[in-house]
């Protein structure tokens, strides 16, 4: 149990570092997604479809 225990300890070590380099990129992506997208929809949701 103890070198399960240390075996997770390591390899947490290394997954957490990745895991919070992916979620600021991920949640910079979204935030870009988020700034594209909405306002066209909110558009066309008000104005009926301008384009196309």
């Amino acid at each position: 149990i103890a070198q399960n225990r240390a075996v997770l300890y390591r390899t947490l070590v290394h997954i957490v570092p990745t895991m919070d380099s992916i979620v600021v990129r991920w949640s910079s992506w979204c935030q870009a997604v988020f700034v594209l997208v909405l306002p066209s929809c909110y558009d066309g949701k008000h104005r009926g479809t301008m384009d196309g």
